[in-house]
């Protein structure tokens, strides 16, 4: 692996800036993809919550096709931490990266019990909070819609905690900057931005929702124009690290995450579709850091200084009496 591709992120030393989303990687799942986990940067394991939770009525997912995404609406379906650490431990830490668990939960109480458990095992080096999640009837996605209750999420777990927390934030709601500051307040390390789309669809012939839940979480390449402004808008107000994620589905998509102020990348729905793109982002992004005469660092919120760059010729150039087109 290049060491042109090395990142710090949040006081953790990946080998490279790629980890997949939240729910691509499960452990306890029959279908999961065959995914290189060993070459990632760091990698995201699937929500778990503090007791069983069964899920979503299916069916869970609807494929829009390669153009839009896919709406998934299964919900936080899991073990619960009692059994995932029983049944897996030996797994996930024979995959040798840097392992971010996510939590999931609808109580502040129960947030910080799953910090304080995972916390002990001394197996993950970071933890996220899913505090976005559109397919548990908002109860998630309501810590991550307002300030005050993110601060108080974000708050609470770190008394639990030492390790690094990421704060997986929702693109429902009106300002996710003024969201993003209560978590750096409060004492989040990190940042993942942004978790699906509030969507659904309809099917003509039976005339009802395509998925079991009325609503579903949108991925894909449809949502990553939003998700890149995101990145762009919260990188500008909050001096974090940001995990990008939204539809990336290549290279370019990925370098253009970073340029936009993030430091490291997760593929979901394309990791899905075709794991080898994995190893194709990899390539490219060094191949794009070679070009550049740089290391991925240098390139990440690029964007930002470039167009601040072409600002201030501008006024200058005005200052002068020059004209300017």
């Amino acid at each position: 692996m290049s060491q042109r591709l090395a990142v710090r992120f949040a006081g953790m030393s990946w080998d490279n800036p790629l980890t997949v989303a939240s729910g691509i990687y499960v452990p306890w799942g029959r279908d999961m993809p065959q995914l290189p986990l060993g070459e990632l940067g760091a990698v995201t394991c699937k929500s778990v919550s503090t007791e069983p939770w069964p899920g979503n009525v299916k069916p869970w997912f609807a494929d829009l096709g390669a153009d839009l995404g896919m709406l998934n609406a299964i919900g936080i379906r899991n073990p619960g931490i009692d059994d995932y650490l029983r049944d897996f431990t030996d797994e996930l830490r024979a995959i040798g990266r840097p392992l971010i668990q996510s939590l999931a939960a609808v109580r502040v109480e129960d947030f910080c019990r799953l910090a304080a458990r995972f916390t002990e095992t001394g197996l993950f080096a970071a933890l996220e909070l899913n505090m976005s999640c559109p397919n548990t009837d908002g109860a998630q996605m309501a810590f991550g819609q307002a300030p005050e209750p993110a601060h108080d999420l974000v708050r609470a777990v770190r008394a639990e905690t030492d390790l690094p927390i990421i704060a997986k934030l929702t693109p429902n709601t009106a300002d996710v900057a003024a969201v993003a500051r209560a978590c750096a307040e409060a004492g989040a390390s990190a940042l993942t931005l942004i978790n699906t789309v509030l969507a659904m669809d309809i099917d003509v012939r039976t005339g009802l929702p395509r998925t079991g839940l009325r609503t579903a979480g949108l991925s894909g390449p449809a949502i990553r124009p939003l998700a890149l402004r995101i990145v762009w808008d919260v990188h500008a107000a909050v001096d974090l690290p940001i995990i990008g994620a939204g539809g990336i589905g290549s290279a370019e998509d990925a370098l253009k995450f970073i340029l936009a102020g993030a430091t490291a990348v997760a593929v979901g729905t394309a990791a899905v579709r075709r794991p080898p793109v994995m190893g194709e982002i990899l390539d490219g992004l060094d191949a794009a850091c070679a070009e550049r005469g740089t290391d991925i660092a240098g390139l990440v919120g690029l964007s930002h200084r470039l167009l601040a760059e072409r600002a201030a010729a501008v006024a200058a150039d005005r200052d002068s009496g020059a004209v300017t087109r």
